[in-house]
């Protein structure tokens, strides 16, 4: 009975350590820049997510040992731990879910953003150089030319906004693909069907 109690204090207190260091443990550079808040959200749901993983796979093996034990009462606590740890991680999934979407969404409004402005700087144009035309048909206007070097600029921000979203993208698809093939080489069943390695 006293080994039953210290097992159970044991797989408590390392369930609880292995949540409470899963925020410091985030593998890879700090990322810096617009959407460092979104990166670093997706990071720790990866890195929770693996601290679970590592919890299920110890908590699996420790119910085997205690069921070959026949040991009834650790087998209990054993079961609701683990079904406690994989509602933590269904929960961190659904987190990275909304990280990857949120992050996602801020690369699409910066975009618009920029396409807005290219909209602008080419009705600035059209009506700059109707009017032009009309009092004395010189192409030299310095107003002019300034819309012009404004949609180059313009367009020049969208292609690199463009960019940084595939890029950033492609970068967190493949965390999260890695992730979850280290999840797939473990064995466990319910972690198998992942949509995240599809898209």
């Amino acid at each position: 009975m006293k080994t039953l109690r210290l097992k159970a204090m044991m797989v408590t207190g390392m369930v609880g350590l292995m949540a409470v260091t899963g925020f410091a443990n985030v593998k890879g550079p700090v990322p810096s820049g617009k959407y460092a808040k979104e990166e670093m959200s997706i990071r720790q749901d990866l890195s929770r997510i693996t601290d679970h993983r590592e919890s299920i796979r110890f908590l699996k093996n420790k119910l085997k040992e205690d069921r070959s034990a026949g040991n009834k009462m650790a087998v209990v606590k054993d079961k609701t731990d683990l079904k406690k740890v994989k509602a933590d991680w269904k929960k961190d999934m659904a987190f990275l879910k909304a990280d990857r979407c949120a992050l996602k969404q801020d690369h699409k409004v910066a975009i618009n953003e920029r396409k807005q402005a290219i909209r602008e700087d080419k009705k600035n144009i059209a009506k700059h150089s109707g009017r032009f035309h009309k009092t004395s048909g010189n192409e030299s206007d310095p107003t002019l030319t300034a819309y012009r070097n404004n949609l180059d600029r313009d367009r020049e921000l969208l292609k690199k906004e463009k960019s940084e979203m595939n890029s950033d993208m492609v970068a967190v698809n493949k965390e999260i693909k890695d992730s979850m093939k280290d999840m797939r080489t473990a064995g466990n069943s319910s972690e198998k069907n992942c949509t995240y390695c599809k898209k």
